[in-house]
């Protein structure tokens, strides 16, 4: 039995989470392949297709350029399709954009689309009229490693931070919201926004060092999973991850089991895997953000959130849903020996 995984062509240019996904998927895959031998994964070489031999193409992303593709590898070559959309349903944004008919499109072409979260689940049925019954929820994860203690002062030393931060992780562009943030932070003169990660827009990119001015320092994205990352979450006096939507970010529960204090969007689906442990803010408001600020800042350090991402989402966990998904679209226990 063989399973790939694919995406776009362009989508490691400026990685995100569904990129993040594709890979940590991979690996947790790879690492209990024992629990379903007779399966063999990889991921798409578009040099050399091997359709032929395929029983599943599990794919990262529905951008509206990948509908051409997936009707072939649905319509032309039979091959059943398990869809990852990676983003949060916006009827109103695809339909300004024109995307909307061929985003319907990809999602109806599916078998099985695997989505990050109950409420996202919810939207997709009201939204998009997916039938329930395609869907399957696999949640995001974290690696072990975060779970680890780090020394703080990894991170200071290397980038030259002295005072109190606020971590944030993901690349700068406008569904990110860093922009809005900074302005509610000019409230918290003596806190910076470091932000690891690439830049999606460049002009927006201009917008926060402007609006930031010392409040903002941007370092190139850092290895998943680095002893540098996991230091600069035990640094930070709390993470933030203000967007404009997340299913949730997988950032935010890496830096949630790193013991990290969370204040992320109330918009999407953090609350169903935070639920109490994270404070929320309304990323369209800059008075909520500078409430959520002050809020953070006040509670303790959340042990009870380590240990919920410890037993729920971690990835050697979530892939049993993964490959339970897999299962229902081939019609046969994967989990069955050779």
């Amino acid at each position: 039995m063989k399973i790939c995984l694919g995406t776009y062509p362009w989508a490691f240019d400026v990685p995100g989470g569904g990129e993040r996904q594709l890979q940590f998927y991979s690996d947790a895959l790879l690492r209990a392949g024992h629990k379903w031998p007779a399966v063999e994964f990889s991921f798409f070489d578009p040099w050399q297709p091997e359709f032929s031999g395929m029983h599943l193409m599990h794919y990262f992303s529905c951008m509206p350029s990948s509908r051409d593709f997936l009707d072939h590898v649905k319509s032309k070559r039979g091959i059943p399709l398990a869809i990852s959309p990676n983003f949060w349903p916006d009827p109103e944004g695809w339909e300004l954009s024109g995307a909307l008919e061929n985003i319907k499109t990809i999602l109806w072409l599916a078998d099985r689309v695997i989505v990050n979260s109950r409420i996202e689940e919810e939207a997709l049925v009201r939204l998009c009229k997916i039938d329930s019954s395609k869907i399957s929820v696999v949640y995001n994860a974290v690696g072990d490693c975060f779970f680890d203690s780090v020394n703080p002062d990894i991170f200071r030393k290397a980038y030259g931070i002295d005072g109190p931060f606020v971590l944030n992780v993901g690349n700068v562009e406008p569904r990110k919201n860093q922009l809005a943030f900074l302005k509610s932070l000019k409230a918290f003169p003596d806190l910076q926004l470091v932000t690891i990660g690439g830049v999606r827009e460049q002009s927006y990119l201009d917008a926060c060092i402007q609006e930031g001015e010392g409040q903002f320092q941007l370092i190139d994205p850092l290895p998943p999973g680095s002893e540098l990352i996991r230091s600069a979450m035990a640094a930070c006096e709390f993470f933030a991850m203000p967007s404009l939507r997340e299913t949730p970010s997988i950032a935010s529960l890496e830096a949630g089991a790193a013991g990290s204090r969370i204040m992320t969007t109330s918009l999407g689906s953090p609350t169903e895997y935070f639920e109490q442990h994270a404070v929320y803010v309304n990323p369209y408001d800059l008075a909520d953000m500078r409430e959520g600020v002050e809020a953070i800042l006040a509670r303790p350090k959340d042990a009870a959130l380590v240990e919920r991402i410890r037993n729920l989402y971690r990835w050697d966990v979530v892939v049993e849903q993964l490959v339970d998904a897999y299962s229902a679209v081939l019609g046969t226990d994967l989990r069955m020996k050779k």
